[in-house]
């Protein structure tokens, strides 16, 4: 209650060698002010401080370290500008600006690190344009969520970044293109872009890179990804599901490669897949009704695991799978990949799984070759009335359940 009623006050400015915090309600009923400037080592703003100051316009703080507590600034509808200065480390909390309907350019710098909370700016319709920079960047769950006037976001190269989930969902007017670059690791939440009708082109490089359920899902003009200078890549279920417009997908890792189960299913216009990484892990029904599918490239890489019903009602009919040491196939792998004809495989190790190529009524060849141990799992070429050509020597070790070949 330290500035409690104090209505004339309409300009202040607090300034301080070491710490300045501002207590809950230190404001309160103190309605007219319109500018504050606060300036210090450390700056601490606990929770709705300056809430519902209907003419609060400028604020600025310049200081190595700034908290900000959550609504701080919530229901501030005159406020349009906020700089920070010579800041090192700045955390934001939840629904700080919720309704300041005048905010329309953000840019916030802090050189160390910079985390933006939940809902920080949830629905605020007049925000137009987004820089965040920082060593490394932490933007929480729905942080931009339904700011529908939003049409740029800008990310200078960082260390880290983290987005959290559903952040931009909404934003019906966001730029075409995303480029996100970190050095060290990039992690994008579930749902973060999802639906996002204008983004057409995506380039993402980081060391390491995360991507959530959903994240770009039916982003329906989204035509092009680029990933650059990946070590490790994880991309989540359905994270580019019902993307109609890609035609041509490039995933290139040193390491390891992971797509989830349904990761591309339904992007019905993908016709190439080139995929490279020591370790490729493929998720069930990754591809599952790419209608337009026809061919799938893997670089020889050292194990490759592809899950179930990888290739349901796609185009593919020729499929070469290389590695230096292990494939794994699992249960109904290329169940009703209806459309293949020829299979190669070069591995050390292979294991089949159970009803594998089951019904795949084109296939004609299957050559495994340079194997030393081989499981071939039940019913595996059940009912593939076309196979005339199986090669398989194993030199080791080989199993052949039963019902391998039935109906064949």
């Amino acid at each position: 209650n330290a500035f409690q009623g104090c209505y004339p006050l309409t300009n202040i400015t607090l300034m301080s060698q070491s710490t300045i915090q501002l207590s809950k309600k230190c404001f309160i009923c103190a309605n007219n002010l319109q500018i504050a400037s606060i300036e210090g080592n450390q700056i601490i703003v606990e929770d709705e401080v300056f809430k519902s100051m209907k003419i609060l316009h400028s604020i600025y703080f310049s200081c190595d370290e700034l908290k900000i507590g959550n609504s701080v600034f919530g229901f501030c509808s005159e406020l349009y500008s906020i700089m920070l200065n010579n800041v090192k480390k700045a955390e934001f909390g939840s629904n700080v600006f919720t309704d300041c309907t005048k905010l329309s350019t953000i840019r916030f710098e802090a050189t160390m690190s910079l985390t933006v909370g939940d809902n920080c700016f949830s629905g605020v319709n007049s925000l137009q344009n987004v820089s965040l920079l920082s060593e490394k960047l932490n933007i929480g769950n729905n942080c931009f969520k339904n700011c529908r006037n939003l049409s740029s976001i800008t990310f200078p190269k960082a260390q880290s970044i983290e987005i959290g989930s559903k952040a931009f969902e909404g934003c019906s007017k966001f730029n075409t293109s995303i480029n996100i670059t970190t050095f060290s690791e990039l992690t994008i939440g579930d749902g973060c872009f999802k639906s996002l009708e204008s983004l057409k082109y995506l380039t993402l490089a980081s060391e390491k890179i995360t991507i959530g359920k959903n994240a770009f899902n039916e982003c329906k003009n989204l035509s092009s990804i680029i990933f650059n200078n990946v070590l490790n890549i994880s991309i989540g279920p359905g994270a580019f599901s019902k993307c109609m417009k890609l035609d041509k997908i490039f995933i290139s890792a040193v390491s390891n490669v992971t797509l989830s189960d349904d990761c591309f299913s339904s992007a019905s216009n993908i016709q190439t897949v080139l995929i490279s990484g020591e370790e490729i892990n493929i998720g069930s029904q990754c591809f599952k009704f790419c209608t337009k599918l026809s061919s799938v490239s893997l670089t020889k890489g050292k194990n490759v695991t592809f899950g179930s019903n990888l290739f349901e009602g796609s185009n593919l009919k020729k499929l070469s799978i290389p590695a230096t040491s292990k494939v794994v196939l699992a249960n109904y792998c290329f169940h009703h990949a209806d459309r293949l004809e020829s299979v190669i495989i070069n591995c050390e190790d292979i294991d089949v799984g159970e009803r594998c190529f089951n019904n795949c009524k084109a296939l004609n060849s299957i050559y495994i070759q340079k194997v030393k141990n081989a499981t071939i799992g039940p019913y595996s070429f059940r009912e593939c009335g076309n196979l005339t050509k199986f090669t398989l020597n194993a030199p080791l070790n080989l199993t052949i359940c039963a019902n391998c070949f039935r109906e064949s």
